[in-house]
């Protein structure tokens, strides 16, 4: 794939990564809950994955179980992240999610040696945290503490995710990966939120349908770009969307953006530039991680190589 293919794929998911928070909190601008609206979302989802995607063949129990992990982790991210802002606001719940680089980093480098970061990335993301705590605010963690509480919970779910995207796409595409997630929690939602939903209305359908798209095509070029640059490195160039994100939900929230938030935006590129130059990729990163959770741990075997018979 070529570098401009890249960045294709990481502006598309920029622009739809956007989506979801500025659809969600327009649609609880209706009566409707996270639960109605994540249930939506799941559904539709894994009504249109298919005929996006294109891509479906049985990958075998085995590994099907090992995509059920991080299925899970993308189905509580989204539901989390819906939950939470019930009670704080956009701004304040796209910056808290800034968090997610360093703990996938973490994860990649302590416990799956995949990965080496030094001391310049470290320095960059605290210029990105220290962005994110200006652009939240202090007395943002005093009142929305439930809801400040679901948006790191909702970090903890995408870190779970992409750590085991990374070892995922490499045996499998991006297309056919996404197709199993989301087919996956369609039946999450059928089995675990259905008794839980209040109703349904054509504006659960609207919001929920555009979260649905947007959540796919947002999936499937992140896939993409993890598959080719890794996942410590995509996460920390996802963090530009975070202050996209507030800028977008400012204007068309009508939210209010204060001057220490501009500048938390501006350290929030500038540590982002400054972190992702410092990742480098271990070329065995391929081999068995050193120490892990056997609830994490994934093995990756050679993919089957069919060869045609000869008459």
């Amino acid at each position: 794939m070529s570098d401009k293919a890249v960045i294709f794929w990481i502006a598309l998911h920029l622009i739809m990564v956007s989506v979801e928070p500025i659809a969600a909190k327009l649609g609880f601008r209706h009566p409707m809950s996270a639960i109605d609206l994540h249930f939506t979302r799941c559904i539709i989802g894994a009504v249109l994955i298919y005929p996006i995607t294109r891509s479906f063949e049985w990958i075998g129990m085995k590994h099907l179980l090992k995509v059920l992990l991080p299925t899970v982790g993308h189905f509580l991210r989204g539901f989390l992240f819906v939950w939470a802002l019930m009670y704080i606001p956009a701004v304040v719940a796209v910056t808290i999610l800034t968090l997610t680089p360093a703990m996938v980093a973490v994860a990649n480098t302590k416990l799956f040696d995949r990965e080496r970061v030094n001391g310049k990335f470290w320095l960059g993301f605290l210029i990105s945290f220290y962005g994110v705590l200006l652009a939240c605010g202090i007395t943002s963690f005093k009142v929305h503490i439930l809801g400040l509480g679901l948006a790191l919970a909702a970090v903890g779910s995408s870190v779970l995710y992409r750590i085991q995207m990374d070892t995922l796409t490499k045996r499998y595409s991006p297309q056919l990966i996404s197709t199993y997630v989301f087919l996956l929690e369609g039946l999450f939602a059928l089995l675990f939120l259905t008794p839980f939903i209040s109703g349904y209305s054509h504006q659960i359908g609207i919001f929920g349908g555009g979260i649905a798209l947007s959540a796919i095509f947002a999936n499937l070029s992140f896939l993409i770009v993890i598959q080719k640059i890794g996942s410590t490195k995509a996460s920390v160039i996802k963090m530009v969307q975070r202050p996209l994100a507030i800028l977008a939900a400012a204007l068309i929230l009508n939210e209010s953006l204060s001057i220490a938030q501009c500048l938390g935006m501006l350290l929030v590129f500038a540590g982002t530039i400054l972190a992702k130059s410092e990742i480098k990729r271990l070329k065995s990163h391929e081999q068995k991680p050193r120490s892990i959770p056997k609830f994490l741990e994934i093995t990756l075997q050679p993919a089957r190589v069919r060869v045609p018979s000869r008459r």
